[in-house]
């Protein structure tokens, strides 16, 4: 039977005529998975009914350019037509929104993929700060001159054992930005570093003060820290916060007080996990974002979020919708370029990529994406809005590898787009060792420590980190000790002589010592 689009039958693909031009009509079908073996790019169209662009991913898949719709589970693919091939008269949209995902999905397709570089140079030559597009919500808030339009900030575990050293990170690693995860509510609802009650901020424990301390060192020296609230495990305030009817201003208020406490430029908000389809916790996290920023203006916030070559997930989308809608106002958009799986991101086989050009392709679809769903709120998108943060090393997906040439692959890409941030998770595990696995304090790979770091580190931002080193204490000049005048030996009162008389005031009182003595030692005191 012949394919289907809308319903309508279309004239079968082998004998469709190639300067017929063709209008292929794509509704809400669910389930609908078809291939155009024969479109032509110099007349054909794909007509798309009231679909979002966010709604939309289009994308190359090993040589042929395919548009998803993956609430439906749809997909058309053109086959052995690159996206390189076509134009935006090759599709009609009834939204403006999808248009605009269309155009700026061929706008990147066709800016040329800048060429990887196959070895890393051990030690990067410093190479200017890009000069970056105008824009971002950052521009002129209290603190910026910090953080820039665009820098490296990885992600640091603060809840590791012993407390990671961010004065000795920011001296071995090259680094003066830095994100720093994760704060969690504990069972009780308050926040805490790994959601560990011992570990809030204003507890006395001792990995608690030495946590703080780390932070309040390496900003006096001139370096700053993003706190990540969230997290892949544990529970977020705001997911304990609507489990148990808690307020938006109640939320509010507990953000605020992480601010304060570290006086922190920005926040980062890692939602991934169950937290990412919670609709609940979602809403009420957007409107104490609102809040807080009425009540902290100059306070940036980021969303990191799980990804796909492709782009965001529906979840994703829906999170930073959510935001939009409650007006909160985003810098940025970090992804998780990591842990795709197989089928997303082939490692071996035909259509097998490196992971570097996955990040790549996942930065751009979800730039893609988001120009799309900021435009729905009449606002813009700019590459500096967009982060991406890959997982070095050996993935928990252990046939994902990002190597340290797939590093410089992002960082070129990096630099031709000026991408607002680049991390990656994490420092600790930026040393080699246990090949081949995912561990917390190694990449799994044979690579030198620092060698990822060595990689971004000259990318955007740096500020200068002086340690606060105390000025030796002056020896005190010794004061002399006074020489006591000596105190005279008091005298014995000596008995009257016994020949004196009373009232005889010629009375001889003295009598020789000797004398005394000789007395004593007689036994006769007549």
């Amino acid at each position: 039977d012949a394919p289907t689009l809308n319903g309508v039958t279309e004239p079968p693909m082998a004998m469709a005529m190639a300067t017929a031009p063709r209008t292929f009509t794509i509704t809400w079908s669910w389930n609908q998975n078809l291939t155009i073996p024969d479109f032509n790019p110099a007349g054909d169209i794909l007509a798309l009914d009231w679909f979002t662009g966010s709604e939309l991913r289009l994308a190359d898949e090993s040589g042929s350019a395919v548009l998803r719709i993956p609430a439906m589970q749809q997909s058309y693919r053109l086959e052995g037509v690159p996206l390189t091939q076509l134009t935006t008269a090759n599709f009609t949209c009834k939204d403006s929104s999808a248009t605009a995902y269309i155009a700026g999905v061929l706008a990147n397709a066709s800016s040329p993929t800048p060429t990887p570089t196959p070895t890393p140079t051990p030690t990067p030559t410093p190479t200017p700060t890009p000069t970056l597009p105008p824009g971002g919500l950052n521009s002129g808030n209290a603190g910026d001159q910090k953080w820039g339009e665009a820098y490296f900030a990885p992600y640091v575990d603060m809840g590791m054992w012993p407390v990671p050293n961010l004065m000795e990170i920011a001296s071995t690693r090259g680094v003066s930005l830095v994100t720093l995860g994760f704060i969690q509510a504990t069972p009780d609802g308050a926040p805490a570093w790994a959601g560990i009650s011992a570990l809030a901020p204003n507890s006395s424990n001792e990995q608690a003060v030495a946590i703080n301390q780390s932070i309040r060192s390496f900003q006096a020296a001139g370096g700053d820290v993003m706190i990540s609230l969230g997290g892949a495990a544990g529970t977020s305030l705001a997911q304990w916060y609507a489990a148990h009817g808690r307020t938006a201003a109640d939320l509010a208020r507990a953000y605020t007080g992480i601010v304060d406490t570290y006086a922190l430029n920005r926040l980062d908000f890692d939602i991934e996990g169950a937290a990412v389809a919670d609709p609940a916790s979602i809403s009420l996290g957007s409107d104490a974002l609102k809040l807080l920023q009425q009540s902290r203006p100059g306070l940036e916030v980021w969303y990191t979020l799980p990804v796909l070559p492709d782009g965001l997930t529906a979840d994703g989308l829906n999170v930073v919708r959510a935001a939009l809608r409650a007006g909160v106002a985003l810098d940025g958009v970090n992804v998780m370029a990591m842990d795709y799986g197989e089928s997303a991101a082939p490692t071996t086989g035909a259509s097998a990529k490196l992971m570097g050009a996955y990040a790549v392709l996942a930065a751009t679809s979800t730039h893609a994406q988001l120009t799309s769903l900021f435009a729905e709120f009449s606002q813009g998108f700019g590459w500096n809005q967009l982060g991406v943060t890959p997982m070095i090393g050996v993935n928990d997906v252990l046939s994902e590898v990002f190597t340290p040439a797939d590093a410089q692959t992002l960082e070129d890409f990096a630099r031709q787009k000026g991408l607002g941030m680049i991390a990656m998770w994490s420092v600790a595990r930026d040393n080699p060792g246990t090949l081949g696995q995912a561990t917390a304090t190694a990449s799994g790979l044979n690579v030198p420590a620092g060698g990822f770091s060595g990689v971004f580190a000259d990318y955007g931002t740096s500020n200068a980190i002086t340690p606060n080193i105390p000025s030796p204490t002056p020896t005190p000049t010794p004061t002399p000790t006074p020489t006591p005048t000596p105190t005279p030996t008091p005298q014995p009162n000596p008995k009257p002589n016994p020949a004196a008389q009373a009232g005889d005031t010629n009375v001889d009182w003295s009598v020789d010592v000797l004398d005394v003595a000789n007395i004593l030692s007689s036994g006769k005191f007549d």
